[in-house]
C-alpha cells in the first residue's frame, strides 16, 4: 500500500523492537542501521537505555520486512492527534504472540516486552552474489558499521543476562552473517530458550548437531502473568537456501532440516528471490511441500555484489508474485513517500579531457503520486548524482549535489538541473553518471525503488610532441641559457581554452633531479600559433635565466601550460625532461 501524510510517523521501534550488532551497538531498526543512523546506545558501554515512548519515524518508506512485521506506526497529526494505525504484518501469521506487539496502543505502549533481533557477527561463510556479508571478514569490517569488534562469549552471556531480567518476556530473532559462526549463539540461545521465544536463521551448514545434544529445548507453553500462556524456547529454525552460493550442498541441507524436523523443533525455509535463482524457487519448494515445510520466497533488497540496485522485471515480479506468500508481496510494503521519475538529459554523451570541470544538465519529470516540495532542509528533493566506473556501477567514485530553490514540482511536471563535475584526480576512461533524486540530503532513492539515469562520460587525454634541440643544457651559477624546438599537436583534439582570455604558453618547471616537491624555477614563452595536426609544427625559442642556483643536477620538464588553471600534463600529456647542470 502506499502511505501520503502530512503530519508525523511514530513508530514502535526503539521501545520494544531493537536491532542488537556485534559490538553491542543497539539500532531502533534495521532502516536506521541501513541508513547510516548512528545506534540508539552501546549495550557494553552504556547499558540499556531504550526509549520510553514510540519517537518519530524520519524515514521515506518502511520496506525491511522485519521492520514492518513486528512494529506498529502511528500516524499523528501535527498536533500530535492520532489518524491512523498500521500493526505489524505477523499480526495474521502468528497470532499467539504476535498480537501482544502488533496491538498495543499509541497511548499505551508495550514495555514490558520487545522483540528483539541479533546479530552475534556479520560474518559468513557463504558467498552469495546479492549479500553484503558474503564479502569476507574485512570488506565486513570496513562496510558494516558495528560489526567490529565482536564481543566476547562472557560480554554477550552477561548482557543477555540484564535482558532476561528487564523484560518480562520478549521474542528473540538470531540472525548475521551467519549467526553459527559466533562462539557466543549456542551458550546464549541455551539461557534466553528458558524465557522467550527464539528465532534463529541459518544457512545450517555447521554445528547443527549442537541443537539436538546441547540444553536448547525446543518451543513449549509458559504461563506469565499478563500474558497469559505464551511460547518459549527455540520456536523455530529458519533455515536459509542459497543454492548458487559457492559451497553450497543440497544433500547436506535436507538432511539438516530433517534432523531438525525429526528432533522436534519447528524449521522453515527461507529462500531469496535474485533473479539468478528466482525461476529455481518452485523446485526447492516442491521439496519442502513433500515433507510439510513451510516455504517462504522473500523478495532480494539492497545492492548486489556487483552493483546492481535491487529490482525486478515485469516478469520477475509476477512470477515472484505467485510464489511468494501474502505478507511478502509488494503491495504489503508500507511506503511513506514514494519516489518515481524519468530523467532527460540535454547530452546523455560528453567527452572531455582529463581535469576538465564540466556542467551536465537536463531535466527531471516527477512520476511521482505526490508533489515534490524542492530545496534543502527536512523533507525536502533535491537532483543528485554518484560517478562510476562503466561496469562497475557499485563503486561510487564521486558524489555529485545540486543546491536548488525551493519550489514544488507537480505530478507530471519537470525539474531543471546542473550537475557540476571536476574529473581531476580522474584517469582516462569511461564513465557513468547516475542522476537520481536525494531526500534531505542523504536519502537516495536508488536504494528505494527509484531507476536512476545514466550520462555517459568520456575522460580522454591530450597529447603533444615537443622537441628541443638540445639533449641537455649546463649553466654557470648565474648564467643564462636558450632553448629552440618545436610543439605538435599528435592527436588532433582543439587544445584545451580554460577560462578567460589567457592564451596557452610553452612553459618549463625546473627541480632538482634528487629531490621531489615544487620547482625552484619557472620560464615561459609565448608561441606564434598553436598547432593543429601532427603534421603542423610550431618553432619556440625559450630563455632559461634562473636566479643563481646551487651547484648540482637538474630536472627540466618543458609542457604547455594555461597560467594558473593547469599544465597539459594534467590532461594526459606527456612533458619533455631534459637534464640541467649548473656546475
Amino acid at each position: 500500500m502506499t502511505l501520503e501524510f502530512t503530519g508525523q510517523m511514530l513508530c514502535s521501534a526503539g521501545v520494544s523492537y531493537f536491532h542488537v550488532y556485534p559490538n553491542g551497538d543497539v539500532y531502533r531498526c534495521l532502516a536506521d542501521y541501513n541508513a547510516r543512523r548512528p545506534p540508539m546506545f552501546n549495550l557494553k558501554r552504556d547499558g540499556w537505555k531504550g526509549a520510553v515512548d514510540p519517537p518519530v519515524c524520519d524515514h521515506e518508506r518502511c520496506y525491511n520486512a522485519c521492520d514492518l512485521d513486528w512494529t506498529t506506526k502511528w500516524q499523528v497529526d501535527g498536533q500530535g492527534r492520532l489518524e491512523k494505525t498500521f500493526e505489524g504484518q505477523r499480526k495474521d501469521i502468528e497470532k499467539e504472540v504476535s498480537l501482544l506487539l502488533c496491538s498495543q496502543r499509541l497511548e499505551s505502549p508495550q514495555r514490558r516486552m520487545a522483540y528483539f533481533i541479533w546479530s552475534p557477527t556479520l560474518a559468513c561463510n557463504y558467498t552469495c552474489a546479492y549479500c553484503g556479508c558474503a564479502a569476507g571478514e574485512k570488506r565486513v569490517r570496513h562496510d558494516f558499521p558495528s560489526s567490529y569488534p565482536e564481543l566476547s562469549v562472557a560480554e554477550w552471556i552477561g548482557i543477555w543476562s540484564d535482558i532476561l531480567e528487564r523484560f518480562e518476556y520478549g521474542i528473540l530473532s538470531i540472525t548475521g552473517g551467519e549467526p553459527l559462526l559466533s562462539e557466543a549463539t549456542i551458550p546464549v540461545l541455551s539461557r534466553v530458550t528458558k524465557k522467550f521465544a527464539c528465532y534463529i536463521t541459518s544457512n545450517i551448514s555447521r554445528n547443527i548437531m549442537e541443537f539436538t545434544r546441547s540444553s536448547i529445548r525446543p518451543r513449549g507453553p509458559s504461563e506469565i502473568e499478563g500474558f497469559g500462556q505464551v511460547p518459549v524456547g527455540l520456536a523455530g529454525i529458519n533455515c536459509s537456501l542459497h543454492p548458487t552460493s559457492k559451497g553450497f550442498n543440497w544433500e547436506l541441507f535436507k538432511g539438516a532440516v530433517l534432523l531438525l524436523q525429526h528432533a522436534g523443533f519447528h524449521v522453515s525455509v527461507n529462500y531469496v528471490g535474485y533473479p539468478l535463482q528466482l525461476y529455481l524457487a518452485p523446485t526447492y519448494k516442491a521439496w519442502c511441500e513433500q515433507n510439510a515445510i513451510e516455504f517462504t520466497l522473500s523478495s532480494w533488497q539492497g545492492v548486489d555484489n556487483e552493483g546492481t540496485v535491487a529490482r525486478y522485471s515485469l516478469p520477475e515480479r509476477t512470477f515472484f508474485e505467485e510464489i511468494a506468500p501474502s505478507h511478502r508481496k509488494k503491495a504489503n510494503e508500507l511506503v511513506f513517500m514514494e519516489c518515481s521519475y524519468d530523467v532527460m538529459f540535454d547530452d546523455p554523451v560528453t567527452h572531455v579531457l582529463m581535469a576538465d570541470i564540466l556542467t551536465l544538465t537536463g531535466r527531471i519529470r516527477n512520476l511521482s503520486p505526490t508533489v515534490w516540495q524542492v530545496g534543502s532542509g527536512p523533507g525536502r528533493w533535491s537532483v543528485a548524482g554518484y560517478l562510476t566506473r562503466v561496469g562497475q556501477r557499485k563503486k561510487w567514485l564521486r558524489e555529485l549535489r545540486t543546491s536548488p530553490l525551493d519550489c514544488g514540482v507537480p505530478q507530471n511536471g519537470e525539474l531543471e538541473f546542473a550537475l557540476r563535475i571536476d574529473t581531476g584526480g580522474l584517469p582516462a576512461g569511461t564513465y557513468e553518471v547516475w542522476v537520481d533524486m536525494l531526500m534531505e540530503g542523504q536519502y537516495w532513492m536508488a536504494f528505494h525503488g527509484a531507476v536512476p539515469g545514466a550520462a555517459t562520460l568520456r575522460i580522454e587525454t591530450f597529447s603533444h610532441e615537443i622537441a628541443v634541440d638540445a639533449d641537455a643544457v649546463t649553466l654557470s651559477p648565474g648564467g643564462t641559457a636558450v632553448l629552440t624546438g618545436t610543439v605538435r599537436n599528435t592527436c588532433s583534439k582543439p587544445w584545451p581554452e580554460g577560462a578567460g582570455a589567457e592564451p596557452l604558453k610553452l612553459g618549463a618547471r625546473l627541480s632538482r633531479s634528487s629531490v621531489t616537491g615544487e620547482a625552484v624555477g619557472e620560464f615561459r614563452t609565448p608561441l606564434e600559433r598553436l598547432p593543429e595536426t601532427p603534421e603542423d609544427m610550431v618553432a619556440f625559442r625559450l630563455v632559461l635565466d634562473p636566479e643563481e642556483l646551487q651547484r648540482g643536477e637538474y630536472a627540466l620538464s618543458i609542457d604547455i601550460v594555461k597560467e594558473g588553471q593547469f599544465w597539459l600534463a594534467d590532461k594526459g600529456a606527456t612533458a619533455t625532461v631534459i637534464p640541467v647542470v649548473v656546475a
